[in-house]
C-alpha cells in the first residue's frame, strides 16, 4: 500500500480536533505503512496550533497569516506533503477505521485520479457518494440520488463518481499538479472540487466512490460560521464560472447559453451571481485555452461514462458472473478477457457478485482493452507498453526500467492478450539506463528517440 500525506485543513475549530482526530490516528494504524499528517490552519485564534503541537507531535502545521479558505488552503497543505497520495480532510469529519484501508490501494492503478468515500451527516442522512453527471437546467450538476436520505448499502462496489469532494477525498498528487490543482479563481470555495474531479474525467482519468470508506460529517461545522446568504450567491456565481470553463462540446454549449436567461432570471440571487460571474470572463478563456490541448474526452463522453442508465450497477463497478468478471461502461457489461488485463485494471479492487436476474438487465459491450499506460509480459518474456492507444515493445530489461516498468512485477499475459496488443511502434530508448557516456552518438540516439516520438 502506497504512503499517504493526510491534510487536515483547521480555522478554528479545536473542539472539532479533539472530536475527530483520534479516529483518523485509529484509520491510520489501520491501513498500516509509513503516513505523514499535516494540518493547515487558516489563521486560527482559539489554540488549534497549540493543541496540535501538543497531543500530535509528529504532525506537520502549517501556520496560515490568514482565514484563506478551502481552496488555496488545500493548495498550499498539497504543497508540503511528501507522498504522491494526498488525502484532503476537513476538520469536521470523523472518519472510520477502514477510511484509509480501502481508499488507498486504488491508486494502483495509473488511470485513477480521486477515490472518495460515503460521507453521512450527523443526523443519519447521506451527504455524499455516488454522484452521477446531470445536464439539469442545461449546466453541468453531480446528480446524487440518494442525497439526504437515511444513510442505506445503496452499493456494495467501488464505481465511478462525478466529482470526490474536496473535504473528504484523496488524489494522486502528480495528477493534481498537472491541473494545477485547486482551481483559485473558486476561492474560498464551492465548485472547485467539481472541477478538479470533472476535468480529471476529460483527461480521461477516474474518480472512484469508495462505499466501505465512509467519513461522519459535522455539516457546515465550518463553512456554517459564514453568511448563509453570501455562501449561496457564492454557490451559483462558481456554478456558471465552472460551465463556463469546462463546457467545451459545441452543441451543448450553445444549448446552456439558449437557457441561461431562464436560469439568471429565476431569482435575484442568480442576477447577482452572473453580474459577480462575468468579471472572471478573462481568466475563464485562458482557463479554456490552457485545458483545450489535455482534453482527450468530451462532454458527451463524460456524461456517457457517468449518466445514471437505470440499472441495478452503476456504471465503473467490476461485476463477477458465473467466473467471468464484466465492468459496467456506459450502461452495458464489458467482459475483462484475460487474467493480465484484469490485474492492469482491477488488482486491488473488489468485485460484486451479480445473479442471473441483474446479469439479463445489461446489454453487452466490446470486452474491455488494455488501459493506457498498462504493461503486459507474454511468455517470451518480451515487455509492452500501451502508450497513446499503441502497445510498444520495450527492447530491453534496462529500458523497461527506464520508463518506470519492472518485467518481473509482471504477470505473464496468454496469447490472446498479447496479440490485442500487437501494431504499435517498439519503444527501443537506444542505450542502457544508468551511467552513459556523453558523446555525439548518443546524442543522436536521443534525437532520433525525440523525432519518431512527435
Amino acid at each position: 500500500m502506497q504512503p499517504a500525506s493526510i491534510v487536515v485543513l483547521n480555522w478554528n475549530g479545536v473542539h472539532l480536533l479533539r472530536q475527530n482526530m483520534p479516529a483518523l490516528i485509529d484509520a491510520v494504524a489501520a491501513a498500516g505503512g509509513h503516513h505523514e499528517l499535516i494540518m493547515v490552519d487558516n489563521g486560527s485564534t482559539d489554540g488549534s496550533n497549540e493543541f496540535m503541537r501538543q497531543n500530535y507531535p509528529g504532525a506537520k502545521i502549517l501556520p496560515l497569516p490568514a482565514n484563506m479558505g478551502l481552496v488555496r488552503g488545500y493548495n498550499l497543505g498539497s504543497c508540503f506533503a511528501s507522498h504522491n497520495i494526498v488525502v484532503h480532510l476537513n476538520n469536521s469529519v470523523h472518519v472510520n477505521r477502514d477510511f484509509l484501508r480501502f481508499i488507498l490501494p486504488h491508486f494502483n492503478h495509473r488511470q485513477v485520479f480521486a477515490v472518495h468515500p460515503k460521507l453521512v451527516a450527523l443526523d443519519g442522512t447521506i451527504e455524499a457518494e455516488l454522484s452521477f453527471a446531470s445536464f439539469a437546467e442545461k449546466m453541468i450538476y453531480p446528480r446524487q440520488p440518494h442525497a439526504f436520505q437515511p444513510d442505506a448499502e445503496n452499493y456494495l462496489a467501488p464505481c465511478y463518481s462525478m466529482y470526490a469532494p474536496g473535504g473528504c477525498s484523496a488524489y494522486d498528487r502528480n495528477k493534481f499538479w498537472l491541473m494545477r490543482g485547486n482551481d483559485e479563481i473558486y476561492s474560498p470555495f464551492h465548485w472547485e472540487e467539481s472541477d478538479l474531479s470533472y476535468r480529471a474525467w476529460k483527461r480521461g482519468w477516474e474518480v472512484i466512490f469508495e462505499p466501505r470508506s465512509i467519513g461522519h460529517h459535522n455539516v457546515h461545522a465550518t463553512i456554517g460560521k459564514l453568511d448563509q446568504l453570501e455562501s449561496m450567491q457564492l454557490y451559483f456565481r462558481n456554478w456558471l464560472i465552472f460551465n463556463w470553463i469546462n463546457l467545451t462540446d459545441r452543441d451543448l454549449l450553445a444549448e446552456h447559453f439558449a437557457n441561461l436567461g431562464k436560469f439568471v432570471h429565476l431569482e435575484p440571487m442568480r442576477r447577482r451571481a452572473f453580474s459577480q460571474a462575468l468579471p472572471y470572463m478573462t481568466n475563464i478563456l485562458s482557463r479554456r485555452r490552457w485545458e483545450r490541448p489535455n482534453l482527450m474526452l468530451t462532454d458527451r463522453a463524460v456524461f456517457a461514462k457517468l449518466a445514471d442508465y437505470g440499472r441495478p450497477v452503476p456504471n465503473g463497478t467490476f461485476v463477477e458472473y458465473q467466473g467471468r468478471v464484466y465492468r459496467v461502461e456506459c450502461g452495458r457489461l464489458r467482459h475483462v478477457p484475460g487474467e493480465a488485463i484484469l490485474a492492469a485494471y482491477a488488482a486491488t479492487r473488489s468485485f460484486q457478485s451479480i445473479t442471473k436476474t441483474t446479469f439479463d438487465q445489461f446489454p453487452l459491450g466490446e470486452p474491455l482493452v488494455w488501459p493506457e499506460g498498462s504493461s503486459a509480459r507474454d511468455q517470451s518474456g518480451v515487455v509492452y507498453k500501451v502508450d497513446h492507444g499503441l502497445a510498444r515493445a520495450i527492447d530491453t530489461v534496462e529500458s523497461a526500467h527506464m520508463v518506470g516498468v519492472n518485467p518481473a512485477s509482471l504477470p505473464v499475459a496468454h496469447p490472446s492478450e498479447i496479440k490485442m496488443l500487437i501494431g504499435g511502434k517498439p519503444l527501443n530508448l537506444g542505450f542502457a539506463a544508468g551511467m552513459v557516456e556523453a558523446s555525439p552518438e548518443h546524442f543522436e540516439a536521443i534525437r532520433k528517440l525525440l523525432e519518431s516520438e512527435s
